[in-house]
């Protein structure tokens, strides 16, 4: 085994030691030359301090990312230069000074400038039609996309990843704004400072996003992305996909904003009042909307049907159809002859930076919202960096919470707001070539040169074509796949999940479909881990070997630690098994979540005799002799853990039935000093392996037993 204090890596020291049993003198888990520590008695014991070797508390799920980064870790390494050091340090919260000094403009320059024009082509468009959904001016939208393109530039670490106004958290985050009470009131007195109050809004929220985020990659919370399984996230989206269609399709039919619709039958209500009963539909701009979700919808048509073609892949389809439509508007004059809504601006200058004002009465609406949004757009953002993968490179999860929370906190002072990773863009930016992220610091330098001289000739842009654009793409989001799968498979509690989700989300809003998502997920968990991995081994090819095909699962007859053992079925009498003495194989950490769930399980097999029971059977007890515990898979105890595992101990201590530990790791010896485990057992029940523990039993009753006959011949001789 290396040594700690002289070897170098290029990720996080480990302990070593945590995967060493007692009695091992080397490191390997079947080695044979390992030895045990030699019985004594507690009070002799010496427990080596394995806390100073670099252990990673938490364990192996906390390790996530960094394990295979050549920038993580590096804050660890022993013996380093001072200024090697700062270098080091500099590159893991700086990951451009990692990749720049080695882009390779001959070759990646030309694909990163036509990729970023796609993209930017693309953004430009999005980040006003997005801003549109939080009654925002689309300058607000182009400023975070800028502020989220240049900062993710330096501190991002996915060379493709487009970070921007995206339309999950866009509707989200125009919701909660929405029901604000001071807000809704506004609205419903047509107070003009309306706009004002909505920025303001959306600033505070966004700060609040940014520390919560920046809070998550701090505390290494990076894990957070796969609390919700795909059955229930694909629910979600497709339900955020169906109210962003419902919001929207007034714009593209030209109909007015509907001022009293709170909720989704509200909104369905005024469509149905508006559409089926009145037809108050404005021709041109339900033309003009229509048209241009044809338009995209073909686009997407070709470009599926040919994707090797560069010129359907590079051509800024988006880009054209927006500056083609602004001046058709700006030339014939569509809003005053036509009565079509503008876009109305023709402001492009940048908000004076200020701190965001809070007001005392909504910061608590302020708090949930900005968490709820931490949460969605970091799980969306993950989806991304996940579905579209680039070969050789690792992406953190933590690194990551720590970009977009600088993202939002820079945001917030400059007038923008939430921002995220867009598959959409990600997935084209990806497929014309992008090789870094010099792609995406062309695409805002588009963004940056509209919101300077642009915005002008964009005030004529008719509000149909930014409903037309968030119209396109929230269809994009009604995807099916999960729920065919889940049916088609036969997973009934996923599918159930998958369309209640979609159902709940769709009526009761985004923030109360996303807290049930989390809650239903968090139960799911906390029922698979109150459940711990255990599983009860009998010996292969004695007791077990004349026993029915339903005793012995066929499907588990591997060998058991490389031992003369295999898992009993659920239908398995286990009183004659190894007579008396029970094999625990217990496969995962022990922690309050499933120790108490243990200690119950093994209460119900020694009282009803079977691995399954029912509450109703009739009683059959075990006669125990003896219980082996096999702890090789046992990673980490908590407190609880190791509390139960003493009342354990202590109750079978008093019946006279005898406990072995096999393979206990060394780093947990401690915990079971400290708590009295090992002064009742004593060193001799820890074994290396299940066959010297079952051994280790059967000798010791043979010994009692030789103890037993010299006493009652003692007794005779004295009679």
């Amino acid at each position: 085994m290396p040594d700690l204090n002289t070897s170098i890596s290029f990720g996080p020291v480990r302990n070593e030691g945590r995967d060493e049993f007692i009695g091992d003198k080397t490191n390997p888990i079947n080695s044979s030359t390992s030895s045990f520590i030699p019985a004594t008695t507690a009070n002799e014991l010496t427990i080596p301090d394995y806390s100073k070797s670099g252990t990673n508390i938490g364990g192996d799920d906390d390790e996530d990312e960094d394990d295979n980064s050549n920038q993580d870790g590096l804050k660890f390494l022993p013996n380093d230069g001072e200024n090697q050091s700062r270098l080091r340090y500099l590159s893991y919260y700086l990951p451009v000074t990692t990749w720049l000094p080695k882009y390779d403009a001959k070759k990646q320059l030309f694909k990163d400038v036509i990729a970023g024009l796609s993209v930017g082509a693309m953004l430009t468009p999005q980040s006003m039609a997005y801003a549109s959904i939080l009654s925002l001016p689309p300058v607000n939208g182009l400023i975070t996309a800028f502020v989220a393109g240049v900062v993710y530039f330096f501190l991002g670490h996915s060379p493709i990843l487009t970070v921007g106004p995206e339309a999950t958290c866009s509707i989200l985050l125009g919701e909660a704004m929405n029901n604000l009470p001071e807000i809704r009131e506004a609205r419903e007195r047509g107070d003009p400072n309306l706009t004002q109050m909505m920025y303001t809004a959306a600033s505070c929220i966004s700060l609040l996003c940014g520390i919560v985020t920046l809070l998550f990659g701090v505390f290494r919370l990076g894990f957070v992305d796969g609390v919700f399984s795909r059955p229930v996230l694909s629910g979600f989206i497709c339900a955020v996909g169906g109210l962003l269609l419902l919001d929207q399709t007034p714009k593209v039919l030209g109909l007015a904003k509907c001022a009293h619709c709170e909720t989704t039958v509200d909104k369905l209500k005024y469509l149905w009042d508006e559409v089926a009963l009145n037809w108050r539909v404005n021709y041109c701009a339900m033309v003009i909307g229509i048209g241009c979700i044809l338009f995209l919808a073909s686009f997407k048509f070709f470009r599926t049907k040919y994707p090797d073609n560069l010129i359907l892949a590079r051509t800024p389809h988006i880009f054209i159809m927006v500056i083609f439509c602004t001046m058709v508007s700006w030339i014939f004059n569509f809003a005053d002859k036509y009565g079509i809504a503008v876009i109305g601006t023709e402001s492009s200058s940048w908000p004076t930076p200020a701190f965001p004002k809070f007001g005392t009465s909504s910061f608590s609406s302020y708090l949930s919202t900005a968490i709820i949004l931490a949460v969605l757009g970091f799980v969306e953002t993950q989806l991304v960096n996940k579905t579209i993968q680039v070969p050789n490179t690792t992406i953190s999860p933590n690194r990551e919470l720590i970009a977009l929370g600088t993202i939002h906190c820079i945001a917030s002072f400059l007038g923008g707001y939430a921002a995220f990773g867009s598959l959409t863009r990600t997935r084209i930016s990806y497929s014309v070539g992008t090789t870094s992220q010099i792609a995406n610091l062309v695409a805002v330098s588009i963004v940056f040169l509209s919101l300077m001289f642009l915005m002008g000739f964009f005030a004529h842009l008719p509000q149909a074509v930014t409903g037309g654009i968030v119209w396109f793409v929230a269809t994009s989001l009604l995807e099916t796949h999960e729920t065919k799968f889940t049916f088609h498979t036969k997973q009934w509690l996923d599918f159930s999940l998958n369309i209640t989700m979609v159902i709940v989300t769709f009526f009761f809003g985004v923030d109360i479909g996303l807290f049930f998502a989390f809650a239903i997920c968090l139960l799911l968990v906390i029922k698979q881990q109150n459940k711990p991995s255990v599983r009860l081994l009998g010996r292969f090819g004695e007791n077990t070997a004349s026993q029915s095909v339903d005793t012995v699962d066929e499907q588990n007859q591997q060998l058991a630690n490389s031992e003369d053992y295999v898992e009993f079925g659920e239908h398995a009498s286990l009183h004659q098994a190894l007579e008396g003495i029970l094999i625990y194989q217990i496969d995962g950490p022990l922690f309050f979540c499933n120790a108490e769930n243990l200690k119950d399980r093994m209460r119900r097999i020694e009282i009803f005799g079977s691995v399954v029971s029912h509450p109703s059977q009739p009683p059959h007890p075990l006669a125990l002799r003896a219980i082996i515990f096999d702890l090789q898979s046992v990673t980490s105890i908590d407190a609880t853990a190791a509390a139960v595992l003493l009342e354990l101990v202590e109750d079978y201590h008093k019946r006279n039935i005898r406990v072995v530990f096999v393979k206990l790791r060394k780093n947990l010896l401690p915990l079971l000093v400290d708590a009295g485990i090992t002064k009742i057992l004593g060193m001799q029940n820890f074994k290396r392996s299940v066959n010297s523990a079952v051994e280790h039993v059967e000798e010791q009753e043979r010994f009692d037993l030789e103890e037993l006959e010299k006493k009652q011949q003692g007794e005779n001789l004295f009679i």
